[in-house]
């Protein structure tokens, strides 16, 4: 019995490491960066694609272009908005972002 349990967990293990494995690709952006939806969270929109940059440190300047790494996220997020990214290497390029339309008040 004792050999089937650590038949099991050896299984379980290494399934898990082939996940953690499949997860940990890393993907690269380039973009402007902008406030998200929710409150405190920093999106860079790379075409099509939106990723959630919140957890960058130093945190990039909004409405500027960077460039950088990141790996996907899968587990929840405030933010709601975009691939989450953990990992995250960025630095500033020379492309320009478009300015915003200023509301009339």
């Amino acid at each position: 019995m004792t050999r089937r349990k650590w038949a099991l967990a050896a299984a379980a293990a290494v399934s898990l490491v082939g996940v953690s494995a499949a997860e940990a690709k890393t993907v690269q952006f380039s973009g402007c960066t902008a406030r998200g939806v929710e409150g405190g969270c920093l999106v860079v929109r790379d075409g099509a694609r939106v990723y959630d940059i919140t957890p960058a440190r130093p945190r990039p300047a909004v409405d500027r272009a960077i460039a950088g790494t990141g790996t996907p996220f899968t587990g929840p997020s405030t933010c709601m908005q975009g691939t989450r990214l953990t990992h995250i290497s960025w630095h500033y390029t020379k492309m320009l972002c478009p300015m915003k339309k200023r509301e009339r008040g």
